[in-house]
């Protein structure tokens, strides 16, 4: 029996010892692979590298300069270029980029977008948004509307390119899919849209998915659109109370405002969020007649209206004397210990924090 199981033993630590040492070896092999695939693409690349960079100056194109079903030629250029796409600026170059990109890779990427394996079709978005090529737009369009694209990765990826590429598919693409993204990736695909062709997501924004008019808001904002004030000024008179407070967060990064009466009817909202919003506005218009309202609004019974109401009082030139009567005299205790607090921030050197 003490035999049988010994010997049981010792083939299980033979069968363990041949797999361990096969494992060693295809890793040994690999990283020898590897290892020679890299020097072979590193010669390549330094032997078109004044090349590519004299056809992305000049834009005439040497001779050998296409890969020519050579793979590691085809990795060395691929490199390359987007070297020179991250290190030279110019609409010239960049033009000169994506004409050879179509050129030395278009076929190659359009059969990777149906491989089975992920990280190359990753890989081949990656570099047709990179490049910029163009030629794609359709293709990528009939991937999303047909379904094929496998991943969430993907979807949102082709979302960018579309949006980068201003497509006019990317609006009825996003307004049926709001659902499935974020509202951060949401956010990040209208920050890729042009200024000229963004027009229609605000001519449209009534029809557009909640999630879909919240980033229109947010991007606003975030590019502070000073012509779209109005629009934004319109969404403050809505039911909507996140398009309200949507709206208000992007008027207060407008660099210049013309002051309002009815700003003052947010900050007796019933939601905190509002609230918050206009406090944050006021610092941003600085009229006089808001200071007795961001007063009140330091005795909220919400600690980020307190902080908020604060911050912009301390915004007008006299707003520290403003706080230091509020601590001294202040009726209300919130209101006394968030003044008192942005007092010593500002004391210590850390107001601006």
């Amino acid at each position: 029996m003490l035999d049988t199981s010994l010997r049981v033993l010792l083939a299980a630590v033979i069968a363990v010892s041949a797999v361990l040492a096969a494992l060693l070896v295809y890793l040994v092999v690999r990283k020898a692979l590897d290892n020679r695939r890299s020097r072979i693409v590193a010669r390549y690349e330094e032997e078109l590298r004044v090349k590519m960079y004299r056809y992305l100056q000049e834009g005439r194109l040497m001779r050998n300069m296409l890969p020519h079903g050579n793979r590691y030629k085809f990795a060395a250029l691929e490199a390359l270029l987007a070297h020179y796409r991250t290190l030279l600026s110019g609409s010239d170059i960049q033009k000169q980029i994506a004409a050879f990109a179509e050129l030395a890779f278009a076929d190659i990427y359009r059969k990777r977008l149906y491989g089975r394996q992920w990280s190359l079709r990753m890989n081949t978005l990656y570099y047709i948004d990179k490049f910029a090529m163009r030629s794609f737009e359709r293709e990528l369009v009939r991937l999303t509307e047909a379904g094929r694209l496998q991943t969430q990765a993907e979807f949102e990826l082709v979302l960018s390119i579309l949006a980068s590429f201003a497509s006019d598919e990317l609006l009825p693409l996003l307004s049926r899919s709001a659902g499935r993204i974020s509202e951060a990736m949401c956010r990040e695909i209208l920050l890729r849209v042009p200024e000229e062709r963004f027009e229609p997501f605000v001519a449209r924004f009534d029809s557009l998915p909640p999630q879909l008019q919240y980033g229109v808001l947010d991007v606003i904002g975030l590019k502070r659109g000073t012509e779209r004030i109005g629009f934004l000024l319109a969404n403050l008179t809505g039911t909507g109370a996140e398009l309200r407070i949507r709206a208000l967060k992007a008027l207060s990064q407008m660099p210049l405002l013309e002051t309002r009466a009815d700003y003052v009817n947010h900050a007796a909202s019933d939601l905190w969020q509002e609230r918050m919003m206009a406090a944050k506005l006021f610092a941003v218009v600085r009229d006089r007649r808001f200071l007795p309202v961001l007063e009140q609004l330091l005795a909220d019974s919400v600690w980020w209206v307190r902080q908020q109401a604060a911050q912009s009082i301390l915004s007008f030139h006299d707003g520290r004397s403003v706080l230091a009567k509020v601590a001294a005299f202040g009726a209300d205790r919130f209101a006394r210990d968030t003044a008192e607090e942005y007092l010593e921030k500002e004391g210590s050197g850390d107001g601006d924090r």
